[in-house]
């Protein structure tokens, strides 16, 4: 069976602008993180903290024990663009949907750090039962997202 070359054409040209509308972002890991695990040599000199090659967005800037999620975007993504991360999620052992808006601040880094850093999540046995984080620009409007594989069966 002959396939014509026009159809190979828009078949390649469709799944190319599929590939490029897909999330960019990654999941690297998703856990507890405590205060010590983000203090550096450059800290100890400076007093300030060093976020390396992460952009690190905390729901208490003040604290930084607490549930954290890593990300990594790729080249396709607006990072130029994000300005808030609303994260979403479910306590477990309840229903309730929470919601914090997170601005994010500082130089954007392929790497964004998203972490729960209120009093409740300073346990290491304290995990939100699902969650999802969204990315936002000016308007408000969501410009890329991840989440957790327990968030997609929630809803």
């Amino acid at each position: 069976m002959k396939t014509k070359p026009l159809s190979i054409l828009i078949t390649l040209i469709l799944a190319a602008l599929a590939n490029t509308s897909a999330s960019a972002l990654e999941i690297i890991f998703a856990d507890h993180r405590d205060t010590h695990s983000f203090q550096r040599i450059s800290e100890f000199f400076t007093g300030q903290e060093n976020p390396g090659r992460y952009l690190i967005a905390r729901t208490d800037p003040e604290r930084r024990d607490g549930f954290y999620v890593s990300i990594k975007a790729d080249r396709n993504d607006p990072l130029d663009q994000f300005t808030n991360a609303r994260i979403s999620y479910i306590k477990t052992a309840s229903q309730d949907i929470h919601i914090s808006e997170i601005p994010l601040t500082g130089k954007m880094k392929k790497r964004i750090l998203v972490g729960l850093t209120e009093e409740e999540w300073f346990e290491d046995k304290t995990y939100p039962h699902a969650w999802k984080i969204e990315f936002l620009d000016q308007s408000g409007q969501t410009l890329d997202s991840v989440q957790s594989f327990l968030w997609s069966l929630d809803k």
